[in-house]
């Protein structure tokens, strides 16, 4: 580019969003191919492990919802001792009858954690033994990043300069080409 010129909005918005696709590819590579979901047998008390983070399942409580009510799991995920976060997964019954589960999630820049409550191993609730699925997703965010960078520089171009036609060279083509359109127009409220 000359110097003394200045950069074009519509070449700015084509690098967003070609970056925006960068982000968007590195984060959906990164994510499919390093993510961990595992499927575990826990008892108040007891924990497992993914990815560096430990998982310890805390038991299950009954809690009443607006128009549902749940059993909710309580998971305290740590890593190298830190406790990163307190989780608490449900399986809500519905009033119409319809039982959904409700996953828990800690979102990070840099990684998503991840854990839903299945079903309780015994009927009658003695052992109190779960089954936990539990994920561990890196660069979640960078997918949606991506994405957002992608619109960004949609916008940026669309909006440039070059691609907006002045309202008079608009009027004035479409009279030279065809008078009655812009008769019709003007008579229009």
């Amino acid at each position: 580019m000359p110097r003394g010129r200045r950069f074009p909005a519509e070449m700015a918005g084509m690098l967003i969003a070609h970056a925006g696709v960068a982000v968007f590819v590195a984060g959906v590579l990164v994510s499919e191919s390093l993510s961990v979901e595992r499927d575990v047998r826990l008892s108040p008390g007891e924990s497992a492990q993914i990815a560096g983070y430990r998982f310890r399942f805390d038991g299950v409580q009954l809690v009443d919802g607006p128009n549902w009510k749940a059993e909710q799991g309580s998971v305290q995920v740590s890593r190298d001792g830190q406790v990163v976060a307190q989780l608490h997964p449900q399986k809500r019954l519905y009033s119409s009858e319809r039982i959904q589960t409700e996953s828990a999630i800690d979102p990070g820049v840099t990684r998503d954690l991840y854990v839903a409550l299945g079903e309780p191993l015994d009927d009658q609730h003695i052992e109190n033994d779960w089954t936990l699925r539990l994920y561990y997703k890196p660069f979640i965010r960078w997918i949606w990043a991506g994405g957002l960078l992608m619109m960004l520089g949609g916008f940026v171009s669309a909006c440039a300069r070059r691609f907006r036609t002045p309202a008079t060279a608009i009027t004035s083509a479409a009279s030279a080409a065809h008078p009655a359109v812009v008769i019709a127009q003007e008579s229009l409220p």
